[in-house]
């Protein structure tokens, strides 16, 4: 009997933001993965969810970055990072 490999987690980048506003936000994520070979095209087919602190600038369902993204990205789960949960 074999076993595959759970999640794999890493950090693929540390990006400094010139503000904290959800549109910068939106804007250097997906420029940095841009850089590292992710470009919008393959994104919309492939990313799939998206955890995050619970920062309203994050999550917030009008003008957060979750509800930017999701405007571009349908089928993009947004949750709640259950490690941030714990502290709440």
């Amino acid at each position: 009997m074999s076993v595959g490999l759970g999640p794999v987690t890493f950090v693929l980048d540390i990006i400094e933001l010139s503000s904290t506003t959800a549109e910068c936000s939106e804007t250097a994520l997906l420029d940095c993965l841009a850089r590292h070979g992710l470009p919008v095209d393959y994104l919309r087919h492939h990313w799939v969810g998206l955890g995050t602190d619970g920062a309203s600038v994050m999550t917030g369902c009008k003008y957060g970055l979750s509800a930017r993204l999701k405007a571009n990205f349908p089928q993009l789960v947004s949750w709640h990072c259950f490690n941030h949960r714990l502290e709440v």
